[in-house]
């Protein structure tokens, strides 16, 4: 059976593809020791929406002043760990290899070029949402 969830190319040691997938959320869950089905998890790894008149989003927003309040909301993201971004990378690319370390992994990645790794894991994610989340996207975004 075809996977239709699309890999997302990223450069590490080499062009690799990162895929999202059930088995991706398993091996993340595993690694991290938390249930990827819960919201927490996600939150925990990425951040959440809270009230903009939270302490939370008011702390966050001395930091970030252009931040951006949506119908009352903001989203504070998660503090990043090497750890989590190590883990993350690691489980989207055990479709390629699944004798893949985490400590391998790690060797590929460069400290001060996280940010295009870590956009392209989103938008793996992202794309392992299906249609599902971009229909709520585009009705969040008024289309």
């Amino acid at each position: 059976m075809e996977n239709k969830i699309k890999p997302v190319p990223v450069i590490l040691d080499h062009e690799r593809r990162l895929l999202c997938d059930v088995n991706a959320l398993i091996a993340l869950g595993d690694e991290l020791q938390t249930n990827m089905m819960t919201p927490e998890a996600w939150e925990e790894l990425f951040g959440k929406s809270c009230p903009a008149d939270s302490a939370e989003a008011k702390a966050f927003l001395e930091k970030a002043p252009q931040a951006e309040i949506k119908d009352g909301l903001v989203f504070v993201p998660a503090t990043p760990s090497f750890r989590k971004i190590r883990a993350i990378v690691w489980a989207l690319l055990l479709h390629e290899d699944e004798n893949l370390t985490v400590r391998q992994v790690g060797a590929m990645l460069d400290p001060a070029k996280l940010q295009p790794v870590m956009d392209a894991y989103i938008q793996a994610i992202t794309a392992s949402q299906g249609d599902s989340a971009k229909k709520e996207q585009s009705a969040e975004a008024g289309a």
